[in-house]
């Protein structure tokens, strides 16, 4: 059994929820992910192109990140593309 639900996650952003019989995934649209990561999402975009970024997921004509992939990501880079440009580094919980 699956069903699909939109809920506000952390800091106000819009996530997908998927609840299946092996428990529940949450993934992030590419707004969601500049939220994250503190950048645009034209940048988000670049970093994609660059393959900087985990690959996304597409669902139908969507375009969705694993967050628990993302997490992971920023946890081995220490912290993210801020963090690459001097900025502040990306808080992960």
């Amino acid at each position: 059994m699956e069903w699909h639900a939109t809920a506000t996650g952390e800091r106000g952003m819009n996530t997908t929820t998927t609840n299946t019989a092996s428990g529940a995934a949450e993934y992030l649209d590419v707004n969601d992910l500049a939220a994250l990561l503190r950048c645009s999402s034209r940048h988000v975009r670049k970093l994609v192109v660059d393959r900087v970024l985990p690959a996304p997921i597409r669902l139908g004509a969507l375009t969705r990140w694993s967050r628990a992939v993302v997490v992971r990501w920023l946890e081995e880079r220490g912290g993210g593309p801020a963090a690459d440009r001097g900025g502040r580094r990306v808080q992960v919980r």
